[in-house]
Order: structure tokens, then C-alpha cells, then sequence
């Protein structure tokens, strides 16, 4: 009953219309919820040793679409600047998201 309630929810979701192809969301069967935002990979250390706390924001492709800097990808960071350098969103349209 739920998933149909969220199936329903995300129909519904005005946000949801893609004006690039003029169609809305359509939830096709009951398992598109567990589906939407997946990650394949997440590398993660409990103790810190091998990545010093630090997460760096590089791309992400979302439906065949890139966002971020591919190129930016291969560059290795150690120093502290360097690393909260990697922080800004180089992308504009990642930027003109995050102001909305």
C-alpha cells in the first residue's frame, strides 16, 4: 500500500515534468521508488586511515547527463587548501540548482 501511495506521490509531483522531452513522471510499477537515486559504489574506511576524513566532490552522471568536471577526476589533492578547493561545484548547472 505504501509503495502505491509513493508511486502515486511522485505521478503527481509537479517537479517531476522534464520540459526537455514535455513529459511528466510516470511511476510504471510499484518498485520505482527503491529504483530512483541509486549509487553503485561508495568507497568508505571506518577509521580514516586511508582517506583522512576528507570526501571530494567530483562528478556525478545522472540519466546520461554529466555534472561536474570529468577532468577533475584524475587530480590527486594532499594539501588542506587543495582539498577544500575541491569543494566548489565547477558545474553551472549544478550551480544554478544549489541557489534556487
Amino acid at each position: 500500500m505504501v509503495k502505491l501511495f509513493q508511486g502515486s506521490t511522485l505521478t503527481s509531483d509537479p517537479l517531476g515534468f522534464s520540459k526537455a522531452y514535455d513529459c511528466p513522471t510516470t511511476a510504471n510499477n510499484t518498485s520505482v521508488n527503491e529504483n530512483l537515486g541509486q549509487i553503485r559504489y561508495v568507497f568508505t574506511d571506518k577509521t580514516g586511515t586511508l582517506t583522512k576524513n576528507n570526501m571530494i566532490f567530483r562528478y556525478f552522471v545522472c540519466n546520461g547527463m554529466l555534472y561536474g568536471d570529468q577532468e577533475d577526476a584524475g587530480e590527486v589533492r594532499n594539501t588542506p587548501q587543495e582539498m577544500r578547493g575541491s569543494v566548489r561545484m565547477y558545474d553551472g548547472r549544478l550551480r544554478s540548482m544549489k541557489n534556487n
